[in-house]
């Protein structure tokens, strides 16, 4: 404000298995349908699962097979029941192991003990799965005994190509042509295609969305010829010609000669992420509206101010060619950059007439009071920095803090001029609302002195042709 106007989780997501069914007769209810025993009677492993606490909470019928252990008399008891004491080390590894990050897969050598007390040797892939807020769910092992010590290079191979189709990014390989060589079971469930459709196939054939992509082949081709790694964000078509959000990273594999022999690239289809990302980023605006209430209803002023700020803001951000990590940032911002104020006391901040030098000191304290509400939030944006600075001007004479220049943000910049637009668009108690144009003399007068250059230019462009339409009240 400016002095002048201020439990268990069973493998329901293996191959998209559909919720279990009931049918009833009259008064009798048939046994659920087990979609679990048509899919995993047939997988040679013992498949089970453990809580964050080593308590099994699955276990496929191989356990009767392996270790003699009936399926329901494993479940809810500790793992640790089944491990033998002189291997008890390398088993809680199972429990004990680090996991970084969903799908991270793991392999381990290990021994358990049999119903009967054998010790039986088993070889071991875990990988942790989530929920949708990423908090860990529990561990799934697919272990399967070893009859004999394997070479070194088997055990290798075989691990890689269980390990390749049991993580959650899609793989494929492509020749010095381009051509597709190998793919893992991922690629096919994200992308539609079976095995044998995309073999043989030039790499092209999973397309880009050039009308949305920012990122060009030439620029990954780029990426890969001096680096040899490139990583982004990109579009890729299905089978059935929908394109979906991915993120990519492509390396270049060279023998020893420097002769290029393949390609590899991973894909993580971010429709899972973008819908946990929604149901945070509605979660967090329930809060932001809250807030931003408590603000209009302390100050009649503010009415509405938040939602014409953010919105100019916002518009002037896109024209400028800003990504959209930036804008939800500088949206955050601009809807809270007045959370200060709920500090300052009503008969102030809603005063009639011009503010006294006490009073104006006291208005100049709500960027430091909001800052300090918001900077222990883990937020992914800067937005405390930018509430902090959005009174800040380009020649040092705003507040709190006299930066100047590149100093100041961006965002701060934007909002600034956001800010100043509403505000002299305006009635207030004490002065009426400046005409389009004297609002408009006041950033061509100041651009470069208060404001920033290429913000107010873009800011006048947009009102000028028409290509944005300010909401007055």
């Amino acid at each position: 404000m400016d002095k002048e106007g201020m439990t268990g989780t069973t493998p329901d997501d293996i191959a998209g298995i559909p919720p279990e069914s009931t049918h009833q007769a009259g008064n009798d209810t048939q046994k659920p349908f087990d979609y679990h025993e048509t899919i995993l009677d047939a997988v040679p492993d013992w498949v089970w699962e453990i809580d964050q606490y080593g308590f099994i909470t699955y276990s496929n019928p191989k356990a009767q097979d392996l270790l003699g252990y009936i399926p329901e008399k494993l479940i809810e008891k500790s793992f640790l029941h089944i491990v033998p004491k002189s291997d008890s080390i390398s088993a809680r590894a199972l429990l004990s192991q680090d996991w970084k990050s969903n799908g991270n897969t793991v392999y381990l050598k290990h021994y358990l003990v049999s119903k009967d007390g054998n010790k039986v040797l088993f070889e071991t892939t875990g990988s942790a799965f989530f929920d949708t807020y990423s908090n860990r769910h529990g561990t799934r092992f697919f272990s399967r005994p070893v009859d004999k010590e394997p070479s070194s290079e088997e055990r290798k191979n075989k691990m890689a190509i269980f390990a390749a189709n049991n993580i959650s990014q899609g793989i494929a390989i492509a020749n010095s042509e381009m051509v597709i060589t190998y793919v893992n079971s991922t690629m096919t469930e994200i992308f539609g295609y079976t095995v044998k459709e995309l073999i043989g196939e030039p790499l092209m054939i999973l397309g880009t969305d050039n009308d949305t992509d920012l990122v060009k082949s030439k620029d990954v081709s780029a990426a890969l010829r001096s680096d040899a790694h490139w990583e982004g964000e990109a579009r890729r078509k299905t089978k059935s010609g929908e394109y979906i959000p991915c993120i990519i990273s492509a390396r270049v594999i060279d023998n020893k000669n420097g002769q290029r022999i393949c390609y590899i690239g991973t894909y993580m289809d971010k429709r899972p992420l973008q819908l946990s990302s929604a149901k945070v980023q509605n979660s967090l605006k329930k809060v932001i509206n809250t807030i931003c209430n408590a603000i209009e209803d302390r100050n009649v002023i503010k009415s509405q101010h938040q939602k014409r700020v953010t919105d100019l803001a916002v518009a002037i951000a896109i024209e400028m060619g800003s990504s959209v990590h930036f804008i939800e940032g500088l949206t955050l911002a601009c809807q809270l950059h007045d959370l200060g104020e709920m500090y300052i006391p009503p008969e102030i901040a809603n005063r009639v007439g011009k503010l006294s030098d006490a009073d104006f000191e006291m208005i100049k304290t709500h960027p430091k009071k909001g800052y300090e509400i918001l900077k222990d939030m883990k937020l992914e944006w800067p937005v405390a920095n930018i509430v902090l600075q959005h009174h800040e001007r380009m020649d040092g004479s705003g507040y709190p803090n006299q930066l100047r220049g590149e100093q100041i943000m961006l965002e701060a910049r934007i909002l600034a001029v956001s800010d100043v637009v509403e505000t002299m668009l305006t009635d207030r108690p004490y002065r009426r609302a400046c005409s389009l144009d004297q609002c408009l003399e006041e950033l061509v007068e100041n651009k470069g002195k208060l404001y920033d250059y290429h913000v107010v230019d873009t800011c006048i462009h947009l009102i000028r042709d028409n290509r944005y339409f300010l909401k007055r009240l």
